[in-house]
């Protein structure tokens, strides 16, 4: 299996706290496995769909340069310095 990187380690790790912080009594969450080929669409078809109920803007492509920019450098500064 090929190791995971930085923004795949995060939003698992953020799928992880949220799910487990869902009560377990009240919501049924299914859990199953998908394929490499399904990731991208399923995501985009989750972020789609957070992004017409938040109303967020989706960003153009220099912000999304700008922001990823900044996610690299902190990113570098927190494995850097410890």
């Amino acid at each position: 299996m090929l190791k995971s990187g930085i923004y795949e380690q995060i939003i698992n790790q953020l799928f992880e706290e949220k799910i487990s912080s869902i009560d377990q009594e009240r919501f049924y969450i299914g859990k199953r496995l998908i394929k490499k080929s399904e990731v991208a669409k399923l995501l985009s078809l989750y972020l789609t769909k957070t992004y017409r109920k938040s109303n967020i803007k989706p960003m153009g492509i220099q912000e999304l340069r700008h922001t990823q920019t900044n996610a690299n450098t902190l990113e570098y500064v927190r494995t850097n310095t410890r």
